[in-house]
C-alpha cells in the first residue's frame, strides 16, 4: 500500500490533487461564464448583408432570374443566390474556359426570405453563364432573419435565459441536426443493395471463389462414389442411392447460389418498399400534397423554433408552426432535448445494427456455395440450416421494420398535422423513432446472429452504451452521496437544500418501515396469525417427524443391507480420500511456505511462487498481530475510561445493584492484566536480545538511555528508556535476578528517579522471597513504603516530602526490632550485613535504643554458636562478626564453639 501512494505521487504532487486543481480551475471559469455572459443568440452559418448573403467570406447575389433558375433544375419561383470561384489567374482561351464551381443558395418557393431562419445550400460546376453541371446533394444551412427595421433589428435564433443559452442551444441544435443526418442514414441501410450479376462485380467474383471450392468438393465427392462401386470398399449400394440425389441437387443449387440469394434480396426489399410506399401514400392522403409538410418537417427545423422562442421558424415549418398557439419555451424545450438525447441514442443503435445486417448479408452470399456443400451430408447439414435460417430472417427483418416504421409514421403525421401546441407537435416526432427503441427486441426475434450485435450495443451489463451509461451512473451517484454527506457551507444553499430533501426522504422510508413493523407485530398478535402459525408449525413437525422416521429406517438399513452398507462404506471412503486429499494439499502448501527461505530445494519454475506464498503469509501475519494489537489497546482504552467514570459503571451494571462494583473491577482487572502481559513480552524480548547484569542495571536506574543487544542469530535491537514496559521488565529482572547491591540502587530510587515505577519495584520484591531472606532490612514494612514512593537514596539533596525514608532508615528498624534467629543471620548476605554493620555503628555513637542494639549483636552472636554456624561463609561472615562485636569486643566464635563443645 505504501509502494503505490509513493509510486503514484511525486512530493506533494499526486495526480488527483493536480486533477482537482484543473477540475476546480474549469469549475469556477464555467460558474463566471454562466453568471456573468448576457443573454446570448444561437450562431448561424450565413447572415444578410444588405440585399446579398454573405456565407463562409463570400458574397452570394440575387435573386437570379427564372431561366437561370430553370438551368439549374430548380422549382419554379425559387430564390437562388449565387456565388461563382473566381476565374484562374492568367488570360486567354484556355483560362476563361476553365470549369469553376457555382455556389447556390436557394429559398422553397413559399418562404418569405425576409424572415427565413434557414435555406439549402448546393454547388455545380460552372463553365458559363448557361451551363451548370454535376450539382451535390443539398445540404441545409441557417441564415439570420432580414432586419424588418433599423429600430427593430433582427429576431433571436435563441431566447434562452438565465445565460445558459450559450450552451444549451448548440447542444440542442447539434443534437437535432445529427438526429436528422443519423435518421436518414438510417433509411439508407433498411434495404439490401441488389446482388448485381455482372461477371467484373466484386461480389459475384468473391462468390465465384467460394463456387470454385465447392465444385472441388463435388468432384471430390463424385471420385468417392465412383471408387466404392468399382471396388466396393468405403460406401455401400445402399448409401450411393441416398447420396447420388443429394449430390446431383447440391451441385445445381451451389452453381445457382448467387441467383437464388439476388432473388431473395430482391423480394425482401420489394416487401419492404411497397409496405413502406402503402403507409407513406396513406399518409400524405391526409391532408393532400398541396398542404403536406411532412416532407420539408425536421427535428432541426422543430429545434429552431423551440430555441427562438416561437419567434422563427424554418423553411420546413413555417406552414405549420404558423398555426400553432403560444406557448412557453421552458416546458417545450424540456420535452424536446431529453427526447433528442434518448432518439438519438436509438437511432444509433439501429444504426449499428443494419449496418450489421448489411456486411452479414453479403458474407451469407459469398459463402452460399459452401452451405450448400454442407447440405450433402447429415453430419454437416446443421451448418446449412443454421446459414438458411440466419439468411432468411435478415432478409425479413426489413419488411418487418417497415411494417412497424412505416405505422409509427403514420401515427406521426395524424399527430402533427392535428397539433395545436408545439408540445404535440415534439412528441409526434418522437413517435416517429419509437420503433427503434425496440430494434433490439425485433433483432432477437428475427435471428440470433444479429441479436448478439444488438446485445453487444445495448446490454444492461455488457452494451457499448448501456455500460457508458451505468459507468456515469455511477460516479453521479458517488458525487450525489458525498455531496448528501459532507456538511454544507452557509452560503451553499442549493446543496442545504439537497441534503433537507434528502432527511425528509429517509425520514418518511423510515416512518414507512416503522409503520410496516407496527402492521406486523399487530398481526402477529392476532389469532389469525396464532392459528396459521400453529397450524405451519405443526405441518413443519410433521415434515420433521417424518424425515426423522425415513432417516432412522435407512440407518437401520445401514446395518442390515448389503448394498447399502456397500454404498455407505464407499461414500465413506471418498469422503475421506477427498478430506486426506484437501489436508495433503494444504500440508505440501505450509511446507511450500516454509521452504522459500530456502529457494535450493524448490523448483526453478516454483521459486517466485513460494516467495510469494511466503509474502503473502508473513503479510497475513502482520495483520493478524496489528487487528490483535489494536483489539488489546481499544479493550486498555475502554477499561480506562470505565475505571474514572461512574455512571458509566452504573449503566455497565445494569439490573444488577452490586454491577456499577463488578463492572469497575472488572475495568481494574483489564488494566492490570494489560500491563501485565504488556512487561511480559517486554521481558520475553529482553531475555532473547541476552542483555548483560551491568547494561539492565544501568537501563533500570537511568544511567544509560539506550542499550543494545544481539540475539544468538546476530540481530541488533536497541531498547529506549523512553519505552515504558520495557524498562518496566528490566526493572522487574533485575528486582527478581540481581544483587542486594543493585537491588538497593533500584529501591532507593523509587521514590525519586522511578517513582512511575514503584509499584513494579514493590511486587518484584514481594515476589523474591531468597532475595527477602538475604536482606532482611528491605523485606515486610519496606514493601509498603517502596509503592507509597516513600524510598529516597542516603545521600539524597532533594527537597524530602512527608514520610520520605532512606535504607539505613528501614535496617535501623529492622536492629530496634531486637532478637533475630540463627537462621536470619545465617542466610544474609554479605552487602545486606555491610550495611547491617555501618547503621549499628551510627546507633551506638548516636546513643540511639542500645537495649535492642545489644539484643540484635546478641543474636549475632549465639548465630555464630549455634547449629547454623556451619551456613556463615565468605564476606558474610567478617561482616556479621562486626555484628557481635559490637557489643562484645573480646567475643571469639572459635574458642567460644571450642569452650562450648
Amino acid at each position: 500500500m505504501w509502494e503505490a501512494n509513493l509510486a503514484s505521487s511525486h512530493g506533494d504532487f499526486t495526480a488527483r490533487r493536480i486533477l482537482n486543481y484543473v477540475l476546480a480551475t474549469m469549475v469556477a471559469a464555467f460558474l463566471w461564464i454562466v453568471f456573468s455572459a448576457p443573454i446570448t443568440h444561437a450562431a448561424t452559418d450565413a447572415s444578410w448583408n444588405g440585399a446579398s448573403i454573405t456565407y463562409d467570406g463570400n458574397p452570394y447575389s440575387g435573386p437570379a432570374d427564372a431561366s437561370t433558375v430553370d438551368k439549374l433544375n430548380l422549382l419554379e419561383n425559387t430564390k437562388v443566390y449565387t456565388y461563382v470561384d473566381p476565374a484562374p489567374s492568367g488570360t486567354g482561351t484556355s483560362t476563361r474556359s476553365a470549369s469553376r464551381n457555382i455556389h447556390v443558395i436557394y429559398f422553397a418557393p413559399d418562404v418569405d426570405v425576409s424572415t427565413a431562419t434557414g435555406a439549402k445550400y448546393k454547388t455545380y460546376i460552372y463553365q458559363g453563364p448557361s451551363s451548370f453541371s454535376n450539382p451535390t446533394s443539398p445540404i441545409d444551412i441557417s441564415i439570420d432573419a432580414q432586419s424588418t427595421s433599423p429600430t427593430t433589428g433582427t429576431t433571436s435564433s435563441c431566447d434562452v435565459k438565465d445565460g445558459l443559452g450559450w450552451i444549451i442551444c448548440p447542444v440542442t441544435k447539434t443534437l437535432a441536426t445529427g438526429m436528422d443526418w443519423v435518421f436518414k442514414t438510417l433509411a439508407g441501410f433498411l434495404a439490401v443493395r441488389p446482388a448485381e450479376t455482372g461477371q467484373d462485380t466484386v461480389l459475384f467474383r468473391a462468390w465465384s471463389y467460394m463456387r470454385s471450392f465447392a465444385n472441388v468438393a463435388f468432384v471430390i465427392a463424385f471420385l468417392i462414389i465412383i471408387y466404392s462401386q468399382l471396388t466396393s470398399i468405403g460406401l455401400n449400394n445402399y448409401s450411393i442411392k441416398k447420396l447420388l440425389p443429394r449430390l446431383i441437387i447440391a451441385a445445381v443449387l451451389v452453381n445457382l447460389s448467387y441467383y437464388f440469394c439476388s432473388i431473395a434480396i430482391d423480394i425482401s426489399n420489394i416487401l419492404g418498399y411497397s409496405l413502406q410506399d402503402v403507409f407513406i401514400q396513406i399518409r400524405n392522403s391526409l391532408v393532400g400534397t398541396s398542404g403536406n409538410s411532412w416532407d420539408l418537417m425536421s427535428f432541426e427545423s422543430l429545434s429552431g423554433f423551440v430555441l427562438s422562442g416561437g419567434t422563427i421558424a424554418t423553411a420546413g415549418g413555417i406552414a405549420l408552426f404558423s398555426t400553432l398557439s403560444t406557448y412557453q419555451i421552458g416546458g417545450s424545450l424540456f420535452l424536446l432535448l431529453p427526447g433528442l438525447v434518448a432518439g438519438l441514442m436509438a437511432v444509433l443503435v439501429a444504426l449499428v445494427v443494419m449496418a450489421a445486417r448489411q456486411a452479414i448479408i453479403t458474407l451469407l452470399v459469398i459463402v452460399a456455395p459452401l452451405a450448400f456443400v454442407a447440405y450433402l451430408l447429415p453430419n454437416t447439414e446443421k451448418w446449412f440450416d443454421k446459414w438458411r435460417s440466419t439468411f432468411m430472417t435478415l432478409l425479413v427483418l426489413f419488411p418487418a421494420f417497415s411494417l412497424i416504421f412505416g405505422g409509427s409514421q403514420l401515427a406521426a403525421a395524424a399527430i402533427i398535422q392535428n397539433a395545436d401546441s408545439i408540445n404535440v407537435v415534439i412528441l409526434g416526432m418522437l413517435v416517429q423513432v419509437a420503433p427503434l427503441f425496440i430494434t433490439p427486441m425485433l433483432i432477437k426475434l428475427s435471428g440470433s446472429t444479429v441479436g448478439r450485435i444488438a446485445g453487444m450495443i445495448n446490454n444492461p451489463n455488457k452494451g457499448i452504451i448501456d455500460r457508458t451509461r451505468n459507468w456515469s451512473k455511477e460516479r453521479a451517484d458517488g458525487v450525489k452521496a458525498k455531496r448528501l454527506g459532507t456538511p454544507a457551507r452557509r452560503a451553499a444553499f442549493l446543496k442545504r437544500n439537497a441534503q433537507r430533501n434528502d432527511h425528509n426522504r429517509r425520514k418518511r422510508e423510515a416512518w414507512k418501515n416503522t409503520h410496516t413493523s407496527m402492521a406486523d407485530a399487530r398481526w402477529s398478535n392476532s389469532k389469525d396469525f396464532s392459528d396459521i402459525d400453529q397450524a405451519t408449525r405443526k405441518a413443519s413437525d410433521t415434515k420433521s417427524l417424518g424425515e426423522s422416521m425415513s432417516e432412522a429406517r435407512y440407518g437401520k438399513a445401514k446395518v442390515s443391507n448389503v448394498e447399502i452398507q456397500e454404498l455407505d462404506i464407499k461414500l465413506r471412503n471418498a469422503k475421506a480420500d477427498s478430506a486426506n486429499a484437501g489436508q495433503a494439499a494444504d500440508v505440501q502448501y505450509e511446507q511450500f511456505k516454509s521452504s522459500a527461505s530456502d529457494l535450493n530445494i524448490i523448483p526453478n519454475r516454483l521459486r517466485s511462487l513460494a516467495q510469494s506464498a511466503l509474502r503473502h503469509s508473513q503479510e497475513s501475519g502482520v495483520l493478524a498481530q496489528q487487528l490483535r494489537n489494536a483489539q488489546t489497546v481499544q479493550q486498555q482504552e475502554f477499561a480506562k475510561v470505565l475505571r474514572g467514570n461512574e455512571s458509566m459503571q452504573i449503566r455497565a451494571g445494569g439490573i444488577n445493584h452490586q454491577g456499577s462494583e463488578s463492572a469497575l473491577a472488572a475495568a481494574i482487572s483489564a488494566v492490570k492484566e494489560a500491563e501485565k502481559k504488556a512487561v511480559a513480552e517486554a521481558a520475553t524480548v529482553i531475555e532473547h536480545y541476552n542483555l548483560d547484569a551491568s547494561k539492565r542495571q544501568g537501563f533500570a536506574v537511568g544511567k544509560l538511555a539506550t542499550i543494545e543487544g544481539i540475539d544468538d542469530e546476530g540481530n541488533l535491537r536497541i531498547f529506549r528508556a523512553n519505552q515504558k514496559y520495557t524498562r518496566d521488565a528490566v526493572i522487574e529482572t533485575q528486582m527478581s535476578i540481581g544483587t542486594v547491591n543493585e537491588v538497593e540502587q533500584i529501591i532507593e530510587l523509587s521514590g525519586t528517579d522511578l517513582y512511575e515505577y514503584r509499584k513494579t519495584i514493590g511486587d518484584a520484591l514481594a515476589k523474591n522471597s531468597g532475595l527477602r531472606a538475604q536482606a532482611l532490612h528491605i523485606a515486610g514494612q519496606t514493601i509498603d513504603d517502596i509503592k507509597k514512593g516513600a524510598m529516597i537514596p542516603e545521600d539524597y539533596d532533594g527537597e524530602r516530602r512527608e514520610g520520605q525514608i532512606d535504607l539505613n532508615f528501614v535496617t535501623k528498624r529492622v536492629i530496634e526490632k531486637g532478637k533475630m534467629s540463627e537462621r536470619d543471620f545465617a542466610n544474609m548476605d554479605a552487602d545486606a550485613a555491610k550495611r547491617f554493620t555501618k547503621v549499628i555503628a551510627q546507633m551506638l555513637q548516636n546513643g540511639d535504643s542500645p537495649e535492642e542494639v545489644a539484643l540484635f549483636s546478641q543474636s549475632a552472636r549465639e548465630a555464630f554458636l549455634g547449629d547454623e554456624r556451619a551456613s556463615i561463609k565468605g564476606a558474610t561472615r567478617k561482616h556479621l562478626l562486626d555484628i557481635a562485636r559490637a557489643t562484645d569486643p573480646s567475643f571469639d566464635p572459635d574458642q567460644q564453639s571450642g569452650s562450648n563443645s
